[in-house]
């Protein structure tokens, strides 16, 4: 009986070993996304690159907070910035394949007008990959959030405030005609760095369609 309950309790525990130690249990897949049918006027190469790193399954994190590359993962954050970007790809527009992308780094800690902060740099993109319907417009609009100690925000060179609300930092509108996606750039955007804070950055996504209305989608990444 001893015997029998060793034998069982040593499989249990090479099993939890092999999940441990796996490479993709590190990661919390998601659905690729296709890109062979994405024209470059649709997507910018820096948008390609992003998706192609989170395609190759070369990332760590997961679908919820966000995906890094192993590369700059391993860089200590005091010398290097750290990314954060993910993807949703699901049918947010009619019968459509829309793309809502968001990318995001975080900027060496330091002190500025003796506070000590982060910086934050990046975009949010949407476009459609293909479909029955061809949108008039798409829109993207970044916002920032932040849960925990209430800290302060600086965007753009402004002066700093109390960052207890949902914070617009950047908006673009693509009209399909001229340009076939929209992509909000933002910059500049400083926080002060709390313990127990978590920023998030969020994307919202629109397809405008003349005949059948919008569609939405939002994507965010936190940061700890």
């Amino acid at each position: 009986m001893l015997k029998k309950l060793y034998h069982v309790s040593l499989c249990l525990i090479m099993a939890l070993g092999t999940l441990l130690i796996t490479p993709n249990n590190q990661v919390n897949a998601q659905e690729k996304v296709d890109l062979s049918n994405v024209s470059d006027e649709q997507m910018p190469i820096e948008v390609r690159e992003i998706l192609e790193k989170i395609n190759s399954g070369n990332v760590t994190g997961n679908s919820k907070d966000g995906f890094t590359d192993y590369n700059e993962s391993l860089i200590a954050p005091s010398v290097a910035s750290i990314p954060q970007q993910k993807y949703n790809s699901q049918n947010f527009g009619h019968s459509n394949k829309g793309m809502s992308v968001i990318q995001v780094k975080m900027g060496v800690p330091g002190f500025w007008q003796s506070l000590y902060q982060n910086k934050y740099d990046g975009w949010g993109y949407t476009s459609q990959q293909n479909g029955s319907y061809t949108p008039s417009k798409a829109i993207a609009t970044v916002t920032a959030s932040a849960t925990g100690v209430i800290p302060n925000i600086s965007t753009s060179g402004s002066s700093w405030g109390l960052f207890n609300t949902t914070k617009q930092v950047g908006k673009d509108t693509g009209v399909w005609s001229k340009r076939k996606y929209a992509q909000a750039y933002f910059d500049n955007v400083r926080i002060q760095h709390i313990s127990n804070l978590t920023v998030k950055f969020e994307v919202k996504s629109e397809l405008h369609y003349a005949s059948v209305g919008s569609r939405t989608a939002s994507t965010s990444v936190r940061f700890f």
